[in-house]
């Protein structure tokens, strides 16, 4: 599987919320992917006391995965 490309505004928010890009991977490649009513796909993970989840989008003409959001929350 390819690695997941990060927008610009994805990389500022991950740096803001203190998450790696290791851990946004680790939450794409192992998380539980939710696909919303509006279509969007996200995966989130619960690690330690804090769900981190992403959204991403997939580009039909490279294969290649997008990350367009992160968030953490504790729990």
């Amino acid at each position: 599987m390819k690695l997941p490309l990060f927008s610009t505004k994805t990389i500022s928010k991950m740096r803001s919320l203190g998450l790696s890009e290791s851990q946004v991977i680790d939450v794409f490649n192992n998380g539980i992917y939710v696909t919303e009513a509006t279509g969007n796909k996200t995966a989130i993970k619960k690690i330690g006391s804090c769900e981190i989840g992403c959204q991403y989008d997939l580009n039909m003409r490279t294969g290649q995965y997008l990350i367009t959001d992160v968030w953490k929350k504790s729990i």
